[in-house]
């Protein structure tokens, strides 16, 4: 946090950039999930979540296998 406000930032100004920040995400989250939630939606963009889903589930797996190389190759 001291980055972003100052080598100066009391525990106060810490503790409320946090909250605010963490508020900001939490809703943008549950805004997020309510949307993708509703069952007109899943309808209309089924085979586009199927991609994202799937992707996704790529991506992981890329990672972990990078991850377990990483370790293998030491």
């Amino acid at each position: 946090m001291a980055s972003i406000l100052g080598p100066s930032v009391t525990l106060k100004q810490q503790a409320v950039s946090g909250g605010w920040m963490f508020i900001v995400v939490l809703l943008w989250d549950i805004a997020l999930a309510a949307t993708i939630g509703q069952q007109r939606l899943q309808q209309t963009l089924q085979l586009s979540l199927y991609l994202i889903e799937r992707g996704a589930g790529a991506i992981l797996m890329l990672f972990g296998g990078y991850l377990l190389l990483g370790l293998w190759l030491g």
